[in-house]
């Protein structure tokens, strides 16, 4: 017998829908990372998002000398908008009537929800790693939330606030200086020691896929094995000083100029989903005039950092090239 549209509801609900996160992550690595570092939920009209910066008065003194105890405004908070995101799970009529018993039906809908995984992953990757300020209904974007106010000129905004007033809500800029210039251990650390000049070492090394694959082929000339089954030709993955360092096919790196790799302090980055409206789903139901039957699963949230500082761009280099 086939499979009905709340048959078909009813398993997405109850097999796949607390799963969707995991599917999404498991196509993007950094929203695998994302996830591991824990997941942020909020309510309200806009995403409230308290900053780590302290600015009250003090120093030293002589003696009888009097304190400082002036009034002073700190800025602890600014907020981001709610962005939205959906991606549909679709079928056929004459798909549901080929399907015929409970294993046919659980493979059918399997099929289905992890496509709709693959898109999200895609929508939101393009968002988060785009070059430039985000779109009118898009998500934040690293090089936004993280820029000096060189790379993303046109939009200086960080939520509420601007960074071109509030110049302690700027991210570091590296500058490799072009094509001249590769994606190597020396060339990271100018990334490294300027995300990690307040104090907090990064933890993730964002990069391009080629990017990435030029990493590994100059920091392979440096590995020495002590026994030969100690050797991995593989190359799973890489690190740098004892971090890790994980690729997208999403980071810019088309031109020498467009190129990028991110020296991230994760603690400081946040996606946060809107605790009503986190991979909500819709029941199926039939389009109009056609014999197909559609859900959407939508999200609420947008991606924040608390400290831009303590994380770094690094631009204006040669990802394909080794040395």
């Amino acid at each position: 017998m086939a499979i009905t549209v709340d048959e078909i509801t009813a398993v997405v609900n109850d097999l796949y829908l607390d799963a969707f996160p995991q599917f999404i992550a498991y196509n993007a690595p950094f929203l695998r990372v994302l996830r591991e570092n824990g997941e942020t939920k909020q309510g309200g009209n806009r995403i409230k998002l308290d900053l780590l910066y302290q600015a009250n008065k003090g120093g030293f003194y002589n003696k009888y000398e009097r304190f400082n105890f002036d009034a002073e405004q700190n800025i602890t908070a600014t907020y981001f908008d709610w962005r939205q995101m959906y991606v549909p799970i679709t079928y056929a009529g004459i798909e549901a009537l080929q399907v015929e018993g409970p294993e046919e039906a659980k493979s059918f809908i399997d099929a289905k929800v992890r496509a709709a995984s693959i898109r999200a992953a895609e929508i939101l990757m393009s968002a988060f790693l785009k070059s430039g300020a985000p779109g009118a209904a898009e998500m934040e974007s690293l090089e936004h939330l993280l820029d000096d106010t060189t790379l993303v000129s046109s939009d200086t905004s960080f939520g509420t606030l601007d960074k071109s007033t509030e110049t302690w809500l700027k991210g570091n800029v590296v500058d490799l200086g072009g094509s001249t210039a590769a994606p190597t251990y020396a060339n990271i650390m100018k990334g490294w020691v300027k995300a990690a000049d307040d104090g907090m070492n990064p933890d993730l090394i964002l990069m391009g896929n080629n990017a990435f694959g030029s990493y590994l082929a100059m920091e392979a000339q440096k590995v020495q094995y002590i026994k030969t089954d100690e050797a991995d030709t593989g190359f799973s993955y890489a690190t740098f000083n004892t971090q890790r360092v994980i690729f997208d096919r999403h980071v810019p790196e088309a031109t020498v100029a467009g190129s990028r790799m991110f020296v991230l302090s994760m603690p400081t980055i946040d996606f946060i989903r809107h605790r009503s409206d986190d991979m909500k789903m819709s029941p199926f139901s039939k389009l109009q005039d056609r014999d197909v039957y559609v859900a959407t699963i939508t999200l609420t949230g947008n991606l924040v950092c608390t400290k831009p500082r303590d994380n770094a761009i690094i631009h204006n280099f040669d990802a394909t090239k080794v040395v």
